[in-house]
């Protein structure tokens, strides 16, 4: 049922049979009325092979105004070329979003502007852990700035998504909503704007069982073919190199530590169970709406966000 390398589940029980109750998917799935972006507002391009002279497919520098080549080719031990990864200086952007050559441009999908839209090229592992329900890890090595999979899941109004947060007891079962807020505060969009929710607990892809730490190997990327500040894909990333074997993981809060001092004085507060020597203990308050992924809950409904 999913597409790509293979995926394997390693149980303690290895006779044990697990219902993970959804289905795995590998694009959005458009509820509410909600739609794709029409191919007329698809980047396209005429050139060779996108470097950083290409206007039309790769985002901008604040500052400069110059594009950003955001993949670079890296090399094997023995210095042989291979795959496209992000760019040390790139990993480092805050606010940027990935835009990739699409099936409008001449260079198109040969053009090493064009990782996520590619798919998943690594094998992974879904395992139970032993705090924190399922996680995913690597099966060989993972090089600092490779591809590893999108978030997909219902594409919902934040109405919906409201509506499905408060149906159900955070206490008993796990939340799966991811906003697509990026463009909420900057400030360039009309005051009313919409955003939309990715929500994983029925539908959804192999970083739905991605666990949190607060001193994670991987790191989310919004990335499109196209200009829309409501519909683009949350792409993970490594932030380093990863042996294999080892689990993979992302800061559910960004590096930010929100409402530190309420959930210090929260008793019901969500603990962190990451085990990192510099983690932050508490991750959020439980009796708030959360819009950040949690995966640090029990048994197989290991994430909440």
């Amino acid at each position: 049922m999913i597409e790509g390398p293979r995926i394997r589940f390693i149980s303690k029980n290895k006779a044990r049979n697990v219902d993970f109750n959804f289905d795995f998917i590998k694009s959005y799935k458009f509820q509410d009325g909600l739609k794709p972006v029409g191919s007329g507002f698809i980047f396209g391009c005429s050139c060779n092979g996108c470097t950083d002279e290409c206007e039309s497919c790769l985002p901008c520098d604040r500052d400069t105004g110059h594009p950003i080549m955001p993949y670079q080719e890296a090399t094997d031990r023995l210095g042989r070329p291979g795959r496209m990864v992000l760019r040390p200086d790139f990993i480092e952007r805050k606010g940027v979003k990935i835009r990739e050559c699409s099936p409008r441009c001449d260079c198109y999908p040969t053009c090493g502007s064009h990782v996520v839209y590619a798919g998943r090229q690594i094998e992974l592992e879904v395992f139970e852990t032993p705090n924190r329900g399922f996680g995913i890890r690597c099966t060989k090595p993972i090089l600092k700035g490779q591809f590893i999979d999108t978030y997909v899941g219902e594409l919902i109004k934040e109405s919906t998504s409201d509506k499905r947060e408060d149906a159900f007891d955070a206490d008993k079962h796990a939340s799966y909503l991811f906003s697509l807020d990026l463009y909420k505060d900057d400030g360039h969009g009309p005051k009313n704007e919409k955003f939309y929710v990715v929500d994983g607990r029925k539908f959804g892809s192999i970083t739905r069982f991605m666990n949190h730490s607060c001193n994670p190997n991987c790191k989310m990327f919004p990335a499109a073919q196209s200009d829309s500040r409501q519909i683009y894909e949350i792409a993970f990333f490594a932030i380093r190199d990863i042996p294999a074997g080892t689990e993979l993981t992302f800061d559910y809060l960004g590096g930010k530590k929100r409402e530190l001092g309420l959930r210090k004085a929260d008793p019901s507060a969500t603990k962190c169970l990451c085990g990192e020597r510099k983690c932050r203990g508490l991750l959020w308050t439980t009796n708030r709406k959360t819009k950040v992924k949690d995966a640090e809950s029990s048994s197989d409904e290991s994430d909440e966000e």
